[in-house]
């Protein structure tokens, strides 16, 4: 981090740098309270709503400070990955059933009582995303202060995307995809899509009863988890994508099935197991199918080969549901992450962003179908 005790008295965030700080996503509302408690300041929830105003109406010690900064935690940048579908009734095209006066600034000032530790960039609007006009896209970006990262350089910029497409299955559904790169544009994603919901509702498109469908943890038997997971192995994907191997495994021990005698002494003392390795797709977790009753899978990686318009290369996809793997909880939604490589000869023509659209596409595709034959 940088930070050393002897500097603290010379840094230590008060009012604005203060907020930067405190509404950063790695600490979350629990921290804050847990600070406010240790200051004699007893609030009922962890609502950063009502901790982050109170902690800018105080000061921080050298100690609390210090404490706030171990809690941060880096990680590597990467899309992320996640779809919700809902019903609609609308014969209209895309860009003329969202408001006419939609702000995704206003919006994020209508959820947030506090001045957040980032902004948004412009003023971005949906538009098409395909010639043929079948579906539209907001993508925008953030400029996120952090002054525990780095006390020089306390900007960071972090992208996010939207897509709504119109499909009509037995009945017509809008199928919005979240992507983003961080806490923050994940939580903007949400604000946006609260909203769109609500206009919708009221502009009769959607059902007042009807809400986002999501794929969650629970939406499936450990079997047909499993199964829905490896369904993204399957040589009809795409000729575009070819699965290599299986790279990583998180793997669960289900106490509330009785375990079969065959397979006790195999699993005895494991409850929560991550595998490494290559070829994994030979291990007996995957192949003996005795044990998926008692196995859950929160969370596979896959790695594929691809060519897309000459450009060829590999990338690790992590299907996960990633609350579950923290949390163990059963209302975890599913989401996938790319990780693209791409070889030095070509890396200079090669456009990152367009090969992860693509990619996400033909896995966007594949989600959707197998998870209507796998759910419950």
């Amino acid at each position: 981090m940088g930070v050393e005790k002897d500097q603290i008295k010379e840094i230590l965030p008060i009012g604005d740098q203060l907020r930067a700080m405190i509404s950063q996503s790695f600490l979350t509302g629990k921290h804050l309270r847990d600070l406010l408690s240790s200051k004699g300041i007893f609030i009922d929830e962890n609502d950063k709503n009502k901790s982050v105003p109170l902690l800018m109406n105080s000061i921080l010690s050298p100690k609390e400070f210090l404490r706030l900064v171990e809690n941060q935690k880096t990680k590597e940048e990467k899309f992320k990955v996640n779809t919700l579908t809902l019903p609609c009734q609308t014969d209209k095209p895309l860009l003329d059933i969202i408001p006419p006066n939609f702000s995704i600034n206003k919006i994020i000032k209508e959820n947030i009582v506090y001045k957040p530790n980032y902004k948004v960039k412009a003023n971005p609007q949906f538009t098409y995303s395909s010639k043929d006009k079948k579906s539209i896209q907001l993508e925008y970006e953030i400029e996120r202060e952090n002054r525990t990262k780095d006390w020089v350089n306390t900007k960071t910029t972090h992208k996010a995307v939207i897509t709504i497409e119109k499909k009509a299955n037995n009945e017509i559904s809008l199928v919005l995809t979240k992507s983003y790169t961080s806490k923050e544009t994940n939580d903007i994603n949400e604000m946006v899509l609260r909203n769109l919901k609500g206009h919708f509702k009221n502009v009769n498109i959607v059902k007042e009863e009807v809400d986002f469908v999501r794929i969650l943890f629970k939406d499936f038997t450990n079997q047909n988890r499993i199964q829905f997971l490896y369904s993204f192995t399957s040589p009809a994907l795409s000729r575009h994508l070819e699965f290599v191997e299986i790279t990583d495994l998180n793997v669960h021990i289900d106490p509330d099935i009785d375990t079969p005698q065959e397979i006790k002494e195999f699993i005895s003392g494991i409850d929560k197991l991550k595998i490494n390795g290559k070829e994994l797709q030979e291990h007996i977790f995957i192949t003996k199918n005795d044990y998926h009753e008692k196995i859950i899978f929160s969370s596979i990686s896959l790695k594929y080969k691809f060519i897309f318009n000459g450009i060829e290369g590999n990338c690790i996809i992590e299907y996960s549901f990633p609350a579950y793997l923290l949390k163990q909880n059963t209302n975890a939604e599913f989401q996938f992450d790319i990780v693209i490589n791409v070889d030095r000869k070509v890396k200079e023509f090669a456009n990152i962003s367009e090969l992860h659209k693509n990619i996400s596409k033909i896995i966007e595709n594949q989600k959707l179908e197998q998870f209507e034959k796998y759910k419950k």
